[in-house]
């Protein structure tokens, strides 16, 4: 039997901290200095402010006053509980980006042309978009402000096609093992019934990001207040015309209604394989929220950048009121935005900060090695494969290692031939997809049913959870051995550590719970 390293967990109460406000404005202060410090003494970089202009272009306006600064300033930082994390540390984002982009959006908003532009301003990443713009005001922010770090072409990213095999009619096989085989793979149901509270994933939120959801067979699970948010095509109701996000959010929430909950599309695909019943997702006790940053076969960069933020702080559909302490606990990422592009890694800084634990796929652009995708291959993401029921890599599945040697994928789950709901044609049915997306809504699933059992797992908790429960014995390698690392070795570039046991690491977590209760008797 193979050795486990043991795993160590911090549970902890909530944290002691003085009054709030006095530790942010302390805090917000220092930004302060420090922002309009770098205004006065750096000089712009026109090696960065320079591309090929034409007239009408989308651009992002970095500034230097980053958000990974604001983090690693407010590291150490207490908090009294979630809530209080949640709307303090949002808050003093907000202000370092109110600070240093004054100046630059009061040249924006005071221009003759400001009325054919439209502008916004971000402060998960500091940084301001600026649509339909001439090259002319280009040069000239880049010439004149000296806290503008770099100005980039605001990209569009082609998304890969779901790969599925004919609908399955609306009555189904009797058997929910025949359609539901990753959730026993992952023993999810034994995962359900071992001893504790909220075993199904109640109380917990988890967020999609891709190109939407429309199945009105999951608004049982929907969070209808703050939950829906459309930065692609700014539409107040539910909508996807590509299916990724429906499928993918059903997978994650698992049986509660196995025939009636036949019936959703990628982001369809995933939402379903989060949240699903009867068989069909993993977390069927909790909720789910979606913001749409893709369309059909497109993801906007802009739109991307505009819904990790929704995710960190949520409004109304109409944008307004925002709610940070509506955020999710859970964000699957079932996006792809090409190889080793960095504009998303403060969202995932952010979110960690926030205990949003953020999951991503490896990518579908398998077999070769080092074909790791965005935000797969970056650093901070729980990066997920796909495998089949005899326990093999998908074919299409990326595999390590990520792009700049940030080391190898997190995990490989079951991706392949994913029952689930789509909207087809005349209506809603029933369909199998094969693809990390619906992987990394089973390891979503996974999280949000430890989080469920423990509201004060933190995300490096939760992944070390996930990791020390996988299997590696059953697990058959493809022979690659990317960048020289044996995939009998683990972890490695195909697997990553392991495929996730949803069993294995609801009994680590109900163990160490146990422990701390004895230390504190």
């Amino acid at each position: 039997m193979q050795k486990r390293r043991l795993i160590r967990i911090c549970l902890t109460g909530k944290h002691q901290t003085n009054t709030f406000i006095m530790s942010w404005v302390i805090f917000a202060t220092g930004v302060l200095i420090f922002s309009l410090s770098a205004v006065g003494t750096v000089q712009p970089e026109p090696s960065n402010l320079q591309f090929e202009c034409i007239n009408g272009q989308n651009v992002l306006i970095w500034l230097r006053s980053t958000t990974s600064q604001v983090l690693k300033a407010s590291y150490n930082l207490q908090w009294t509980d979630r809530e209080d994390r949640l709307n303090g540390l949002t808050e003093i984002l907000r202000s370092n980006a109110a600070v240093s982009q004054r100046r630059v959006l009061e040249f924006l908003s005071h221009h003759p042309d400001a009325h054919t532009w439209q502008i916004k301003s971000f402060w998960i990443s500091n940084v301001i978009s600026l649509s339909n713009v001439d090259c002319s005001v280009i040069n000239r922010l880049g010439a004149t402000f000296k806290e503008i770090q770099s100005i980039t072409l605001a990209a569009e990213f082609r998304q890969e096609s779901l790969q599925h095999v004919p609908d399955f009619p609306k009555r189904m096989a009797e058997s929910s093992e025949a359609i539901g085989w990753a959730i026993w793979h992952m023993d999810v149901y034994d995962a359900w019934n071992y001893p504790g509270e909220n075993t199904s994933g109640e109380g917990i939120v988890v967020g999609s990001i891709d190109a939407g959801v429309d199945n009105y067979d999951l608004l049982v699970n929907h969070r209808s207040s703050y939950g829906w948010y459309d930065s692609y095509s700014n539409s107040l109701e539910l909508n996807d015309q590509s299916g990724r996000g429906t499928v993918n959010t059903l997978v994650a929430r698992v049986v509660m209604y196995f025939i009636h909950s036949v019936l959703i599309k990628q982001f369809q695909h995933s939402t379903g394989t989060v949240l699903g019943e009867d068989g069909i997702g993993v977390a069927p006790g909790a909720q789910w929220i979606a913001c749409k940053a893709c369309g059909r076969s497109v993801c906007s960069e802009m739109a991307l950048l505009e819904c990790g933020q929704w995710m960190a702080c949520p409004t109304h559909a109409n944008g307004t009121e925002p709610d940070c302490t509506k955020s999710p606990h859970v964000v699957i990422n079932t996006w792809a935005a090409g190889q080793g592009k960095s504009f998303f890694d403060e969202v995932i800084q952010v979110w960690r900060a926030l205990d949003i634990v953020p999951v991503a796929g490896t990518g579908d652009f398998g077999p070769s090695c080092g074909t790791m995708t965005t935000p797969g291959d970056r650093p901070g993401v729980i990066s997920v494969g796909a495998t089949n029921q005899a326990d093999e890599l998908s074919y299409i599945s990326s595999k390590g290692p990520r792009t700049h040697d940030f080391g190898t994928p997190t995990l490989a789950a079951p991706g392949v031939n994913i029952f689930s709901t789509w909207n087809g044609d005349g209506g809603l049915v029933g369909k199998t997809t094969t693809g990390t997306h619906s992987a990394v809504a089973h390891v979503a699933g996974i999280a949000a049913l430890l989080k469920a059992r423990d509201n004060t797992l933190t995300v490096n908790q939760i992944q070390s959870l996930l990791i020390d429960g996988a299997e590696t014995g059953p697990l058959v390698g493809s022979g690659y051995n990317c960048n020289g690392v044996s995939e009998d070795a683990f972890p490695n570039n195909a697997f990553g550590h392991g495929r996730p046991n949803a069993l294995n690491s609801v009994r680590l977590l109900e163990e160490a719970k146990k422990r701390k209760i004895l230390e504190r008797q």
